[in-house]
């Protein structure tokens, strides 16, 4: 909706502050900086309310054969020799003014081989409703997905990944934005 949308736009805009101006590159102290900005730039309104508004985000920097992590309200699916390993990235969002204590964005360091996929995405896919009861796709159906396509090229794995949603939601409406990188 709108608030997402306002939202990605002044994420995306603070972000390239953060990396391109001012050259922070660990994916923990650009999450920090974020939240720092978004929380300023969402501040408390006339009336003394606080914005509820929040942004999940992953951010990975690959060096060689190390990759960086860190996520805020997100996690990553990492795909090794056909098994699946989730790192979790912080329990708290972007911007989200409800936490009382100063946040902290974890960075995971992870040494990776040629052919290890590596997944951030949404909740849109798992929230999806549909299959013979209507229920949502799952987290575990989704990540049985991933494993059954990563060994695929990835425009196959697009296309199979699209074909799984339109057979699983069927008749119904999509339930909300859906984003697998």
């Amino acid at each position: 909706g709108v608030p997402a949308a306002l939202m990605t736009m002044m994420g995306n805009s603070i972000l390239n502050e953060i990396v391109v101006q001012r050259k922070i590159f660990s994916p923990d102290r650009i999450l920090h900086e974020l939240d720092v900005r978004v929380t300023e730039s969402l501040g408390n309104t006339d009336a003394g309310e606080r914005v509820d508004d929040g942004m999940e985000i992953g951010i990975l920097v690959f060096h060689q054969e190390r990759v960086l992590f860190s996520a805020a309200m997100s996690s990553l699916f990492l795909i090794h020799k056909g098994e699946l390993e989730v790192v979790k990235g912080s329990r708290f969002s972007i911007g989200n003014q409800h936490i009382k204590r100063e946040k902290t964005f974890s960075l995971h360091e992870i040494d990776y081989d040629q052919g290890d996929r590596f997944y951030l995405f949404s909740d849109g896919f798992q929230d999806q409703f549909g299959g013979d009861n209507d229920r949502k796709y799952s987290t575990s159906r989704f990540k049985d997905l991933l494993i059954r396509t990563s060994h695929l090229p990835m425009p196959l794995q697009r296309e199979k990944l699209n074909e799984e949603l339109h057979s699983w939601k069927g008749a119904n409406r999509q339930t909300d934005d859906i984003l697998v990188v």
